[in-house]
């Protein structure tokens, strides 16, 4: 679920966040780890971790089994505790691993890398409610198709226990209440209850969910906390999951985005990987989709089936059709497209015309300037009110090496050329349609390199 932009949630440096992240993810049926999945363009782990490090100065405390994270993958998370967990033994076990990072003043709170959305209001809340108290808090929540989860036991308003889906005796799998697996608990319980909890189950494993029992034996409290909606505590396990989850994160992006005043025409057909800044009057159409930090200024127009990417697009543009930019900087009043591929370290100026089927990279485009048709521009500097006609490339590319073409202002170049680069082409010059260039170009001078046309008369074509 989005972050919550309201929300100034104070960092707490007495709390500890436990992240149990030893899951296989077998069901996933991928070679990729579960948490490494993403949804809205990050992976699922950094969601939680995101929101781990919202609340508290100290350091979360990742549990991790075999096939989860490699060193590479680890130190792409940031500065974090990681603790192996060497036999996947249940959940009491995996935060038996995190007791010697925890202090008895320590505030703990215990987060799954497998559910992403859930908010750091919620979180917060959780925290309020436990304060510095000698008790135990957890989140529950109805679940209208419950399979899986732990089920809440209450007499009256009080929970008695939490009993895991497999060991449900019977009427009690009817029950809707669930454990979300979210609880936060003080350092000196939790470090008193864990080597008391025992694997006396079906599983054979030793749940972390005892601690509410064990609590209550002990004559401790155990609070709890009901979401209004389940949709923050999906859990991904398989590839359907993921794909709900997904959307359920997309649909909560689009409803801010609209509420924000952005007219976002088919809402279900609009994806938000990464991070989306927009201005007044941005209208979006459909199976568009944004990726990485993109910035869409006022009064821009993206068209169907565009991918924008890590990109900065002013005001007043408009994108047609099918058009994918990705690592550009777009200037104010540009028009792009349909079909146009606007690649990495591009600039385009204002007032910049890119039309269909033209592919830009590593270039500055000026002002004024235009590409209508059908042409190939790389590793170019092109000036202000330059004319490149349809079919126009710059050959940058001998084998080995890349090289630049230098285009000044005021040029014109004809249809179906090429410009062998290194070259440069200076002010005001024109390059006749169909040739092809591999001299610099004086300024204010006419370049042709095509043969002299020919033509022979009464000649027949070779009959079959």
């Amino acid at each position: 679920m989005p972050e919550d932009v309201s929300i100034g949630c104070a960092k707490d440096p007495t709390v500890r966040v436990i992240v149990l992240a030893g899951g296989r993810g077998r069901r996933m049926l991928s070679d990729t780890p579960k948490v490494l999945h993403t949804v809205g363009g990050k992976p699922i782990l950094s969601h939680v971790i995101e929101k781990a490090i919202q609340i508290s100065n100290a350091s979360p405390i990742i549990i991790y089994g075999d096939d989860l994270l490699d060193e590479k993958n680890k130190t792409t998370f940031g500065l974090l505790e990681w603790v192996y967990q060497d036999k996947p033994l249940g959940t009491g076990h995996a935060v038996s691993k995190a007791l010697p990072y925890i202090s008895d003043s320590d505030t703990v709170l215990i987060m799954y890398a497998d559910i992403p959305l859930i908010t750091t209001t919620t979180l917060k809340k959780i925290l309020e409610r436990q304060g510095t108290s000698q008790k135990l808090t957890v989140l529950t929540a109805d679940i209208k198709v419950p399979d899986g989860y732990g089920r809440i036991i209450r007499e009256g308003n009080k929970i008695t226990e939490i009993i895991e889906s497999v060991d449900l005796k019977t009427g009690q799998e009817l029950l809707k209440e669930c454990n979300t697996g979210f609880m936060a608990i003080s350092g000196s319980l939790l470090k008193s209850y864990i080597p008391l909890i025992n694997n006396s189950n079906k599983q054979k494993e030793y749940y972390l969910t005892d601690c509410v029992s064990i609590a209550i034996e002990n004559g401790r409290e155990v609070d709890s906390i009901k979401l209004e909606s389940e949709d923050q505590i999906v859990g991904i396990n398989d590839m359907s999951q993921l794909a709900k989850a997904e959307r359920i994160y997309q649909n909560e992006r689009i409803e801010q985005l609209m509420k924000s005043g952005v007219r976002i025409l088919d809402p279900m057909r609009v994806d938000i990987r990464g991070s989306l800044k927009v201005g007044t009057g941005l209208v979006i159409d459909c199976n568009v989709i944004i990726e990485g930090d993109v910035f869409l200024g006022d009064n821009v127009y993206v068209g169907p089936n565009s991918v924008i990417s890590n990109s900065h697009i002013s005001n007043n543009v408009k994108i047609e059709p099918n058009c994918i930019i990705d690592n550009a900087k777009i200037g104010d009043s540009c028009h792009i497209g349909p079909f146009a591929r606007i690649r990495p370290s591009t600039i385009l100026d204002d007032n910049v015309s890119v039309g269909n089927f033209v592919e830009i990279k590593n270039s500055k485009i000026g002002s004024h300037s235009k590409a209508n048709h059908l042409s190939y521009l790389g590793d170019a500097n092109i000036g202000i009110n330059v004319n490149v006609g349809a079919g126009t490339i710059t050959c940058n590319y001998d084998g080995v090496a890349k090289h630049k073409t230098i285009i000044e202002d005021n040029v014109f170049i004809g249809s179906n050329t090429e410009l062998v680069a290194p070259l440069k082409i200076d002010t005001g010059s024109t390059v006749a349609a169909g040739s092809t260039i591999t001299k610099d170009v004086a300024p204010n001078s006419l370049a042709i390199s095509r043969n002299e046309q020919k033509q022979i008369n009464r000649w027949r074509r070779s009959k079959k």
